[in-house]
């Protein structure tokens, strides 16, 4: 019998978000593993709620038995690589193979299907059942219904040997929501093995509102084929547009009204020389100063530093031949969240600037927290991803620059914290 929630939240957690008043002490905060979720004690507490009773401390008990849970299923690990997670050398991966391997742990330990999702978002940090792949359809259904591994092997083969059904070309993209929606309406192995017997073409690709979310955020912040005009007219004789020119047809990107919105009320001059307004290098850039990759020796939390956004990054993720069936959940998000966060903040200070703010809004940023938290839980929701965690160090720094008065500014500086103080050897 499992218990139904990890219970990892912290006070102080919560109070760092609203406590914390600079870029340095945001940057010495998050310098302090201790703040976040480490996976060995994630780990420790979803054996306890699933029944474990021994010393929460000792490394070889719980190696020894969570081995000994592993091998009940027939699943293969290296006891070094069990012995180093509790020792909190390591983590595993978040490739397809290591997410397999801690689905497999949820399934030994008898964890509940609500535990499996806490156990995704708040220790492993990644999204949970993608359900538009036919593996993880199989483990949302059976830990939804309480089957054991062997169970959802033994389905999973046979949905692998079921043909192809036709797929017509024209029709609707199927997001991964409705599966869940269908696969929830399965009360039986033979209503789930007849849905996949008319619709198993549908798992051959997914990611497709996430994408869609991408694009259109690369859309709207990037410079315009217009905006190269702009800027040249601004560079040779100091031209800078009335905020109305730059927000009708041709709209500018939104890096570059903000650019113009500081040239107008705090003088800022041109510093990109040779860089293309509409390329993803430039808005990059511009969001992210300075742009140089987080530094391997850097003393942060290894889940910041992985899969930063980055121009390969984005690169990989705008070629929709690759993303459409990638499995790099974690750079899909944290893109995901770097674009919302400054479209939203941007949006927020453009209007404020130019004194169109709705009537009785808030007078602060900081006001604006609540409403920020809700739009982006209701993108990550729609696109199969979990809400920001305080716990989790990368969605940290977007939480807290929330709650400041500048949100831009706080990112800006806490990165450029991060990115030019040279690590220590």
């Amino acid at each position: 019998m499992t218990k139904d929630h990890l219970n990892l939240s912290t006070d102080n957690a919560q109070d760092s978000l609203f406590s914390i008043d600079d870029c340095n002490e945001a940057y010495q905060y998050l310098q302090n593993s201790a703040n976040f979720v480490s996976f060995h004690t994630g780990l420790t507490t979803l054996m306890q709620q699933c029944g474990y009773t021994g010393s929460s401390e000792d490394v070889e008990e719980k190696t020894t038995y969570l081995l000994q849970k592993l091998a009940a299923i027939h699943v293969k690990i290296t006891e070094i690589t069990v012995r180093d997670w509790f020792s909190g050398k390591r983590r595993p991966s978040l490739d397809s193979r290591s997410r397999k391997l801690v689905y497999e742990i949820c399934f030994a330990l008898g964890a509940s299907f609500e535990l499996v999702q806490e156990f995704f978002r708040q220790v492993y940090f990644s999204r949970s059942f993608n359900c538009h792949t036919i593996k993880e359809a199989v483990y949302y259904y059976c830990l939804h219904q309480n089957h054991p591994y062997d169970h959802a092997l033994e389905l999973y083969e046979t949905i692998k040997a079921m043909p192809e059904t036709a797929k017509s070309k024209d029709s609707d993209p199927v997001y991964t929501d409705q599966i869940r929606n269908a696969l929830d309406n399965c009360r039986s192995d033979e209503e789930f093995l007849a849905y996949f017997s008319r619709n198993k073409s549908i798992f051959d690709r997914w990611n497709q509102r996430a994408l869609f979310y991408i694009e259109e955020f690369v859309r709207q912040i990037r410079g315009t084929k217009e905006d190269i005009g702009r800027i040249e007219a601004f560079r040779k004789v100091g031209t800078i547009p009335d905020a109305k020119t730059l927000t009708t047809p041709s709209a500018s990107g939104l890096t570059i009204q903000e650019f113009f919105m500081q040239a107008r009320h705090f003088g800022r001059k041109w510093t990109y020389a040779k860089q293309n307004v509409t390329s993803i290098d430039f808005m990059l850039e511009f969001i992210i100063d300075p742009i140089e990759p987080v530094h391997k020796k850097t003393k942060l939390p290894d889940i910041v530093k992985l899969n930063f956004p980055s121009k390969k990054t984005f690169s990989k993720i705008l070629n929709r031949s690759q993303s459409e069936m990638s499995t790099s959940y974690d750079s899909i998000r944290k893109c995901l969240i770097l674009l919302k966060f400054y479209h939203f903040w941007v949006t927020l200070e453009l209007m404020m600037a130019s004194g169109n703010a709705a009537e009785n809004s808030q007078s602060d940023y900081a006001d604006y927290f609540d409403d920020f938290c809700e739009e982006m839980a209701q993108l990550l929701e729609e696109c199969g991803y979990e809400e920001l965690y305080e716990r989790n160090p990368y969605d940290w720094i977007f939480l807290w620059a929330s709650t400041t008065e500048h949100p831009l500014e706080s990112f800006r500086g806490v990165i450029q914290e991060i990115k030019v103080k040279k690590p220590k050897d």
